[in-house]
């Protein structure tokens, strides 16, 4: 059996260095003698349904929303997602993975609807690291 993992949208949803987490996930399968292959999504793409892990990066407010409209089309993700797939959803990933989020200008911009979620602006607004600890019995790479 082989693990597949997805990257979608890395043209628009790569802004802070996401690649880095697709190669480190690769890296830490090998060393684990775990076989997988990565397929890229891009834009014009169709996104498979057959994914066992989907990846999304964070993107910038109108690369975001470009994102939510292109994941939309043809339901794809959400069959995945039925299907028993998983998410690595940073930043604008996670966001667009909710029922809506907050864009430039006021907006409110409505998401994919897979995760219960929706995310809100902060004010003042918060960035920076985070470190967590899960509290759930989950397994880890």
């Amino acid at each position: 059996m082989s693990l597949k993992i997805v990257h979608l949208l890395p043209e628009l949803l790569g802004t802070y260095g996401d690649q880095g987490n697709v190669e480190i996930l690769s890296w830490r399968l090998h060393k684990r003698g775990i076989d997988h292959e990565i397929l890229v999504v891009h834009a014009q793409d169709k996104v498979p349904t057959n994914g066992d892990l989907y990846l999304l990066g964070g993107g910038e407010d109108e690369a975001q929303i470009a994102a939510v409209e292109i994941l939309n089309r043809g339901g794809s993700l959400r069959k995945a997602h039925n299907n028993g797939a998983h998410f690595f959803a940073v930043c604008a990933g996670f966001q667009l993975l909710g029922a809506s989020f907050p864009a430039s200008g006021g907006r409110t911009i409505e998401g994919l609807g897979i995760l219960p979620v929706e995310t809100i602006a902060a004010s003042p607004r918060s960035v920076g690291e985070l470190i967590s600890t899960p509290t759930i019995d989950i397994p880890t790479l």
